[in-house]
């Protein structure tokens, strides 16, 4: 896994107008290797868990996500967190 390959992945998505695309223009990227693709799927599969999205603001989820992700994928920037968070937080609305 190249974790600079990961980031660029994500960061690349700008069409925000159509944030339901995210994942799969992330995952569709064609400098991904199969064990990029996977990490980025754990990446999206821990910012969508159910657990974040009960109960609360979409303010308090969006940042319980932002916390999960750094401490399960410390070597994400901000930045990278942060389009996960917003794009997992279109899935829940």
């Amino acid at each position: 896994m190249s974790e600079s390959t990961v980031i660029a992945a994500a960061d690349a998505f700008t069409n925000w107008a159509q944030p339901w695309a995210f994942y799969e223009s992330t995952i569709a990227q064609p400098d991904l290797t199969a064990s990029d693709r996977a990490t980025i799927r754990d990446i999206w599969s821990e910012a969508c868990n159910s657990r974040y999205w009960q109960d609360a603001s979409l303010q308090e989820c969006s940042a319980c996500v932002e916390r999960a992700l750094h401490v399960v994928f410390p070597w994400l920037p901000a930045q990278t967190r942060a389009q996960f968070v917003r794009a997992a937080s279109y899935q829940w609305r």
